[in-house]
């Protein structure tokens, strides 16, 4: 499991956690019902965050794949590459602020 999905999945477990806690105390029940109850909701919201998490970065690497492919990187010339102009002719006449200069 890559670090993002491993991410998605500590925010899911630890949320979980954190409202079961305060839904139970809120709720009045006892301490240790509210901590098992949280406990038990951290560790299948942390199974859940996985799969989300995994699925969201799959379809990211899927993005940015078919990105990548349909505006790929301009190639650079390198200084190996030889520019050849072949003919080239200019007919301008000069303009007046060339002809000063």
């Amino acid at each position: 499991m890559r670090t993002e999905a491993k991410v998605v999945a500590t925010v899911f477990a630890l949320s979980a956690f954190a409202v079961a806690v305060i839904a139970g105390l809120y709720a009045g029940n006892a301490a240790g019902t509210v901590l098992w109850r949280a406990i038990i909701a951290m560790l299948v919201c942390q199974v859940l965050g996985m799969f989300a998490g995994s699925l969201i970065e799959r379809i990211i690497t899927e993005h940015a794949a078919r990105y990548s492919a349909e505006h790929p990187v301009p190639r650079l010339p390198s200084k190996d590459d030889v520019v050849a102009v072949v003919d080239e002719v200019v007919d301008e006449p000069l303009s007046d602020q060339s002809a000063a200069a």
